[in-house]
């Protein structure tokens, strides 16, 4: 058991170039265009713009496998989510294909890689493990039993999470932190899922860890666990596993406690590294619910 305390910094992210162009008047013709031919006042050279030909790339199967981080406003993401309103089949695709996952405290905007074959196989049969654990304990007729009967997959659902005062768990005024992970499951009477689970085939360990800070702490530790698969890519890439837990620190005699994140599990898993540009369908690493 590793019970090592991360701190993990804000990546970087380079400002937009200066220099904009003033927004184009547009008058719109009587009979409304097809919805991929609606004209835009969009500055070309705006975050807005720039997220939406990437959406567009993406659409076409373009740019399918980098991950893209933008600088955008809290002003500018609203912007972006009244334009995909307007163009239905965008939005559609974002919905089924894409993660978009906003961070108005850093004010980026995070597109992971589509994901590949090998993602999807492995969330799915990580997801069904579980599910066959619940059903398990199910089976019972104590208080887990009923518990767990009312826990439920929530898969890729957005989370949404927000910044808590330390003193009195009230929410502060602030927007919302959205998140997409693989797979979750919560209880029907839960604000948060319990479990969250990420899984990536390029992720580094940093950007897991970095999504733990995130989950536990914006949810005031309503999310009990995050876990985190890396799978192998390389030759020389080992699949890994980690487990986050929240845990809370005592600051002075008072016994004032801080909330913190710990790493529970850091470790290698049994898989073999997947090779560039080739698919492998490894068995599920071995999971115990508790």
């Amino acid at each position: 058991m590793n019970n090592e305390k991360f701190s993990v910094s804000t990546p970087a992210v380079p400002e937009s170039a200066d220099g904009t162009l003033p927004e184009r008047q547009i008058r719109l013709p009587l009979t409304p265009p097809a919805t991929d031919e609606l004209p835009s006042t969009l500055n070309p050279q705006s975050p807005v713009s720039a997220v939406l030909d990437l959406i567009k790339q993406r659409q076409r199967y373009n740019l399918t496998d980098q991950s893209q981080r933008f600088k955008v406003r809290p002003s500018e993401y609203k912007s972006l989510l009244a334009r995909l309103e307007q163009l239905p089949e965008l939005q559609k695709f974002v919905n089924d294909k894409l993660r978009l996952e906003y961070n108005p405290l850093e004010k980026t905007l995070y597109i992971p890689r589509m994901p590949t074959t090998i993602h999807k196989s492995f969330s799915e049969q990580v997801s069904g493990e579980t599910k066959a654990q619940l059903q398990r304990i199910k089976t019972g007729s104590d208080e887990a039993a009923k518990f767990a009967a009312r826990i439920s997959s929530v898969r890729s659902g957005s989370i949404q999470l927000r910044e808590f005062d330390s003193d009195d768990d009230i929410e502060m005024d602030q927007p919302y932190i959205q998140r997409q992970p693989d797979d979750q499951f919560q209880h029907d009477e839960a604000e948060y899922p319990g479990v969250v689970y990420e899984v990536a085939c390029s992720q580094n360990s940093r950007e897991l860890c970095k999504a733990a800070w995130t989950y536990i702490p914006y949810s005031n530790a309503n999310i009990k666990a995050v876990v985190g698969f890396e799978l192998g890519y390389g030759k020389n890439k080992e699949a890994r596993i980690s487990l986050w837990q929240p845990r809370y620190l005592k600051e002075d005699e008072k016994g004032l406690e801080t909330l913190d994140v710990e790493a529970v599990i850091d470790r290698d898993m049994d898989l073999p590294p997947i090779p560039p540009r080739h698919c492998i369908f490894p068995s599920t690493a071995s999971l115990t619910l508790r």
